[in-house]
Protein backbone atom coordinates (compact mmCIF):
# COMPACT_ATOMS: atom_id res chain seq x y z
CA UNK A 1 0.00 0.00 0.00
CA UNK A 2 2.98 2.57 0.63
CA UNK A 3 4.57 1.81 -2.18
CA UNK A 4 1.63 2.39 -4.35
CA UNK A 5 1.24 5.88 -2.69
CA UNK A 6 4.82 6.63 -2.85
CA UNK A 7 4.46 5.46 -6.82
CA UNK A 8 1.76 7.32 -7.68
CA UNK A 9 3.40 10.91 -5.91
CA UNK A 10 6.47 10.42 -7.47
CA UNK A 11 4.97 11.80 -10.55
CA UNK A 12 3.10 14.68 -9.13
CA UNK A 13 5.93 15.98 -7.14
CA UNK A 14 8.12 16.00 -10.45
CA UNK A 15 5.23 17.51 -11.98
CA UNK A 16 4.95 20.37 -9.48
CA UNK A 17 8.47 20.74 -9.76
CA UNK A 18 8.90 21.15 -13.52
CA UNK A 19 6.12 23.90 -12.93
CA UNK A 20 7.97 26.26 -10.68
CA UNK A 21 11.10 26.42 -12.57
CA UNK A 22 9.69 27.00 -15.86
CA UNK A 23 7.92 30.01 -13.69
CA UNK A 24 11.94 30.94 -13.00
CA UNK A 25 12.60 30.98 -16.30
CA UNK A 26 9.62 32.82 -17.70
CA UNK A 27 10.93 35.41 -15.30
CA UNK A 28 14.66 35.24 -16.32
CA UNK A 29 13.62 35.57 -19.89
CA UNK A 30 11.06 38.55 -19.06
CA UNK A 31 14.07 40.17 -17.47
CA UNK A 32 16.27 39.19 -20.92
CA UNK A 33 13.82 41.13 -23.14
CA UNK A 34 13.42 44.13 -21.16
CA UNK A 35 17.16 44.31 -21.38
CA UNK A 36 17.75 43.94 -24.79
CA UNK A 37 15.30 45.97 -25.60
CA UNK A 38 17.28 48.97 -23.38
CA UNK A 39 20.45 48.13 -25.24
CA UNK A 40 19.13 48.34 -28.58
CA UNK A 41 17.77 51.41 -27.93
CA UNK A 42 21.02 52.68 -27.29
CA UNK A 43 23.00 54.43 -29.87
CA UNK A 44 26.44 53.04 -28.27
CA UNK A 45 25.53 49.19 -28.89
CA UNK A 46 25.23 47.19 -32.31
CA UNK A 47 22.58 44.48 -32.60
CA UNK A 48 22.14 41.53 -34.82
CA UNK A 49 20.54 38.26 -35.10
CA UNK A 50 23.07 35.41 -35.69
CA UNK A 51 22.64 31.70 -35.65
CA UNK A 52 25.26 29.39 -33.80
CA UNK A 53 27.09 27.11 -36.06
CA UNK A 54 25.09 23.85 -35.47
CA UNK A 55 22.19 25.51 -34.81
CA UNK A 56 18.77 26.26 -36.66
CA UNK A 57 18.52 28.73 -33.10
CA UNK A 58 18.72 32.07 -34.21
CA UNK A 59 19.84 34.55 -30.80
CA UNK A 60 20.16 38.03 -30.82
CA UNK A 61 23.56 39.75 -29.62
CA UNK A 62 24.50 42.91 -28.53
CA UNK A 63 27.76 44.76 -28.70
CA UNK A 64 29.50 47.99 -28.09
CA UNK A 65 30.79 49.61 -30.92
CA UNK A 66 34.31 49.38 -30.26
CA UNK A 67 33.79 45.72 -29.07
CA UNK A 68 32.29 45.11 -32.92
CA UNK A 69 35.23 46.89 -34.70
CA UNK A 70 37.96 44.90 -32.38
CA UNK A 71 36.18 41.68 -33.30
CA UNK A 72 35.99 42.79 -37.52
CA UNK A 73 40.36 44.04 -36.76
CA UNK A 74 40.52 40.72 -35.55
CA UNK A 75 39.08 38.83 -37.86
CA UNK A 76 40.22 40.74 -40.59
CA UNK A 77 44.32 40.18 -39.27
CA UNK A 78 43.40 36.41 -38.77
CA UNK A 79 42.42 36.16 -42.35
CA UNK A 80 45.55 38.08 -43.81
CA UNK A 81 47.47 35.94 -41.45
CA UNK A 82 46.44 32.70 -43.08
CA UNK A 83 46.83 34.41 -46.93
CA UNK A 84 50.18 34.75 -46.38
CA UNK A 85 50.82 31.37 -44.52
CA UNK A 86 49.12 29.82 -47.20
CA UNK A 87 50.88 31.90 -50.08
CA UNK A 88 54.72 30.98 -48.19
CA UNK A 89 54.04 27.48 -48.03
CA UNK A 90 52.87 27.24 -51.38
CA UNK A 91 49.01 26.77 -51.10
Amino acid sequence: MKITKIILGLPILFGLTACQMSEGAKQSKQDERAELAKVEKDENYICRTVKKTGSNMYTRRCITKEAHQREKESAHNAMSELNRSWNKNGG
